[in-house]
């Protein structure tokens, strides 16, 4: 949606998602969607792990005893295992790698321009079909005059 200038590919070294899965099972169990929610909140939604990286990853750290699935209606409910506990502690150096990676990418005051961002376009989704032709004007006028001004701001 919208044109960032990095790639994730170089966000994520090789084996990074370990240590953030493993850290969003560090509060609680969860099913594996839970832990693909849990990373893009703690991501502020720029960025969200599909199903075919999580899914093998939890296999990997259950293959490897770091992390315990129990069949739960279903599903599969993840927890840390007090093994993947002493691991994610003794890599605590390389989390926090990729931790600090990930303020260097998504700095406060940008995650907090693209929330709001966001806020908008729901207001406007949601509400479409309400928008008579009149108010769609009008709207349409308001965020002209809002992008022009940021496009002022940007160019100072």
């Amino acid at each position: 949606m919208f044109p960032f200038h990095f790639r994730f590919g170089r966000f994520f070294e090789k084996g990074d998602l370990k240590y953030v899965v493993l850290k969003a099972l560090k509060g609680r169990p969860m099913h594996g969607y839970e832990v693909m929610k849990a990373i893009g909140e703690d991501f502020s939604g720029f960025y969200t792990p599909s199903p075919g990286v999580v899914y093998p990853t939890l296999q990997m750290l259950e293959d490897l005893g770091y992390v315990k699935a129990v069949a739960d209606n279903g599903r599969r409910t993840y927890s840390m295992t007090d093994g993947g506990l002493k691991f994610l502690e003794e890599r605590e150096q390389a989390l926090g790698e990729v931790l600090a990676r990930k303020e260097r990418f998504f700095p406060a005051e940008r995650i907090e321009l693209m929330k709001e961002a966001r806020r908008l376009a729901k207001t406007l989704f949601t509400s479409f079909n309400e928008l008579t032709p009149s108010k769609a004007d009008r709207i349409r006028k308001v965020l002209e005059d809002s992008r022009q001004k940021v496009n002022a701001i940007i160019e100072e």
